[in-house]
């Protein structure tokens, strides 16, 4: 058993590697990549996939850097996030009006950010 997608860019995780001389192996780049569609499962290319699906969740975080200016820091700030702390998933792409196949592109990248969408805060 064993950490997954651990980065250099984590310094206190990376600490920990380093500490106790943890090996690290990189996952292979994918050749493929398999997302839902309206009429089943599509077939990408990484590139075609990752692209898409950043573009369409980027739009979800619009204003969050105004928002989280000190991420590592949860509570500073905490009257710019009470307004959209109160949005669940769902409330959030109601706003920004995705076509149900733009929603189905997403989902697995969201659904490891919060579960279904459909559910309530």
């Amino acid at each position: 058993m064993g950490g997954a997608w651990v980065d250099r860019k984590q310094p206190y995780v990376w600490r920990e590697v380093e500490r106790y001389g943890l090996g690290v192996v990189a996952d292979p780049a994918p050749t493929l990549a398999f997302l839902p569609t309206s009429t089943g499962f599509g077939e990408f290319s990484p590139a075609d996939a990752f692209a898409g699906q950043a573009g369409l969740v980027t739009p979800l975080f619009d204003g969050s850097r105004s928002s989280f200016e000190r991420p590592s820091q949860p509570y500073h700030g905490e009257d710019l996030v009470r307004e959209i702390d109160r949005l669940s998933l769902r409330d959030k792409l109601d706003q920004v009006h995705y076509s149900a196949d733009d929603e189905l592109f997403i989902s697995n990248a969201l659904g490891g950010l919060t579960g279904s969408a459909a559910a309530v805060t």
